[in-house]
């Protein structure tokens, strides 16, 4: 299809489950897992994640030095 024909418009609520499956099956098989943990998971649960590898992180640091 020729870029010209093509438009962009805002997801309809209806289509919100067919967009997260598209998405979903575009990080399946990469290595970015926290693409796809963000698109399957509460953001709680994600901030929690984060906080916890920045905190891992920092007690390693002190372990090394």
């Amino acid at each position: 299809m020729a870029p010209n024909h093509l438009s962009v418009r805002e997801m309809r609520e209806d289509e919100k489950p067919l967009v997260l499956e598209m998405l979903k099956a575009g990080v399946k098989d990469t290595e970015n897992r926290v693409a796809l943990h963000a698109l399957t998971r509460p953001p709680a649960l994600l901030l929690l994640a984060a906080a916890s590898s920045g905190l891992r992180f920092i007690l390693a640091s002190f372990a090394l030095a």
